[in-house]
């Protein structure tokens, strides 16, 4: 198929002329139309034009029941309710990023689209649904591939039973901390209770916490909000040292200095003895 067969039916191009022999009183129909530039192509389009209103039965015909008109209202509703559902979801969870945008684009374009689909003489019911499926499916993707903390879900603190496990090991094995264990409590609390350090004063483990939560914040993941540290004493509480993440995170990049830090760092003495 020629270029400009293609530009002609989508619209972008239209060519010809019109000649005739006689008197002007004789001249032809497409002679006396400006927007005639092809006697096969455009005159059959302008003799409907001439020819009056089209009648409401013949300009969207319907089978005997009306099934094709309902089922193309029927696919156009489908596509803005669906379209709306997934732009509310991604909106109400305050995510406006590039998946936003996409699905805002191809939801207008798809709905503007099946709205002037439905008012064709020839509803293609069938292919609608198609296009609608896989718009359907790009939407829903997109919905998964936005980080959990952007979708408006809850942002759950992922620290499974196993990780628990290998950061108490790693804390054991890298910092020489005994009996360690870990917990994540509601609210983005990590809770790491340690026993006691033998002969090492309160001062001495106060200075060293420091350097405890440093090596922690770089292993948690983004919904631990709080850090705390419990040293135990015959397996009772003895003294609890607990800070903001953010507070860590400022200190190790060098945004704040030791006395911000420490200042920041809550402790309590539960008053059991060594």
């Amino acid at each position: 198929m020629k270029i400009s067969a293609i530009l002609r039916k989508l619209g972008l191009f239209r060519s010809g002329s019109v000649s005739w022999q006689g008197e002007a009183s004789q001249r032809p129909v497409e002679a006396l139309m400006d927007d005639v530039y092809d006697r096969e192509k455009d005159l059959v389009q302008l003799k409907a034009r001439s020819a009056g209103p089209v009648a409401p039965a013949a300009e969207h015909p319907k089978d005997s029941k009306g099934k094709a008109s309902r089922k193309g209202r029927l696919l156009h509703f489908l596509s803005l309710a669906l379209g709306f559902f997934v732009l509310f979801i991604m909106a109400a969870g305050g995510y406006f990023g590039p998946w936003f945008w996409v699905n805002l684009i191809v939801w207008f374009g798809f709905t503007r689209y099946t709205k002037k689909e439905a008012l064709r003489l020839s509803y293609a019911t069938g292919k609608m649904a198609g296009i609608l499926l896989l718009v359907s499916l790009l939407s829903f993707f997109s919905l998964s591939a936005i980080p959990t903390d952007q979708a408006g879900q809850p942002d759950q603190p992922a620290l499974d039973p196993i990780s628990r496990v290998d950061l108490a090991l790693a804390l054991e094995n890298d910092l020489g901390l005994e009996d360690v264990r870990v917990d994540v409590l509601e609210g983005g609390i990590l809770e790491v209770r340690t026993k006691t350090p033998v002969n090492v004063s309160p001062a001495a483990i106060y200075g060293a916490s420091a350097f405890v939560f440093a090596y922690l914040e770089p292993r948690l993941p983004r919904g631990i909000r709080d850090l705390r540290i419990i040293l135990t004493v015959n397996d009772l509480d003895a003294m609890i040292l607990e800070t903001t993440r953010e507070n860590v995170v400022k200190h190790q990049a060098g945004e704040s200095g030791d006395d911000v830090f420490f200042k920041n760092l809550k402790t309590r003495n539960v008053g059991v003895g060594r």
